[in-house]
């Protein structure tokens, strides 16, 4: 079976995804041009403009932007840098960073989430201004089971996406070890980064999540103490420019403000471990409520302190699991 990229162009696609009549009266409406004007671009009788390509990425449904994009940089060999670059600021808003100084001085340890939250958000809206797909995630050290322990896994704690990850990213959470992108930079302490899955002698991230086509990480820290990192995910490939690069860096910092001291771990104490695959870790949170329910019925402790001891159950289940060193996301 030929590969779907084989077989047809993006006038094709584009031309699959007009068929339906109001389809193609949205997106005609939403890049500013006639239906006809649509339908000559599918026969090639005439041929769209910078700017129509841009309006047209974020007209069509977020499911076909990737191909979309493969196909039509064969055209136009610019596109995907143009994606990339498409009027992005350069750096984080000065008034935001005043909204975030002053909740900091007035936010109990308690709403600390909701700090993180509207980092989160901001950081969404900024790396990816036009919803063409991005995850942005915190990856926090999970704390060791016993005292004197070493950190052994990085845990999701909270992320937004848009594109094909809108809406569904605050029922989930994962786990990702020394073979993940997170887990390089937080063992480097530096940014990490992979422009695509197609690149040679890639070392991180060895497991691709699903739509995940390019990914960043950087680490979130005070000084030299770690508390995780900032994982941010596209689904074209390519898409980070030293732009984009340097405000993950500038987001994670940011994120700094919203943990409290004794969450970020000296590096000598973090011996990150291969950890299986997503796929794989699904089946231990199937009945995680229930776990901590009993947890803090039989030990009689706070919920908070019965959450992290499941927590903290569950990453040993998973590194008694064996590991395929070979195995990939898709």
């Amino acid at each position: 079976m030929h590969n779907e990229h084989e077989e047809r162009t993006w006038r094709e696609l584009l031309g699959s995804i007009i068929q339906d009549k109001a389809e193609k009266k949205r997106i005609a409406s939403a890049v500013e041009v006639t239906e006809v004007t649509l339908v000559r671009w599918v026969k090639g009788g005439t041929r769209p403009q910078e700017e129509n390509l841009r309006a047209l990425l974020r007209a069509i449904p977020s499911r076909h932007v990737q191909e979309f994009t493969w196909l039509a940089a064969k055209e136009f060999p610019g596109l995907q840098d143009m994606v990339a670059q498409s009027s992005i600021v350069q750096q984080i808003p000065a008034e935001f960073y005043a909204q975030m100084l002053q909740n900091y001085a007035n936010t109990a340890n308690s709403l600390s989430t909701n700090l993180q939250g509207v980092i989160l958000e901001q950081a969404l809206k900024h790396l990816d201004p036009d919803g063409l797909g991005l995850s942005v995630s915190v990856m926090a050290c999970l704390p060791p089971a016993q005292p004197g322990g070493k950190v052994r896994s990085l845990r999701e704690i909270g992320s937004k996406g848009s594109g094909p990850w809108k809406g569904d990213l605050g029922q989930k959470t994962m786990f990702l070890g020394a073979d993940s992108l997170a887990g390089a930079a937080v063992m480097n302490c530096r940014l990490v980064f992979v422009q695509s899955r197609a690149e040679q002698f890639m070392l991180f991230p060895a497991i691709w999540a699903e739509n995940e086509e390019s990914a960043a990480a950087f680490p979130i820290m005070r000084r030299t103490r770690i508390f995780g990192c900032l994982l941010v995910s596209s689904a074209l490939p390519k898409y980070f420019t030293v732009a984009h690069l340097n405000l993950i860096e500038q987001y994670a910092n940011l994120l700094a403000l919203a943990f409290e001291s004794d969450a970020f771990y000296a590096l000598e104490d973090i011996e990150l471990r291969v950890l299986p695959p997503y796929t794989l870790q699904m089946a231990l949170f199937r009945n995680f409520s229930q776990r901590v329910s009993q947890m803090m019925f039989d030990q009689k402790l706070s919920y908070p302190v019965a959450l992290l001891r499941v927590w903290q159950e569950i990453e040993q289940e998973m590194l008694e699991m064996p590991i395929s060193l070979d195995i990939q996301e898709d």
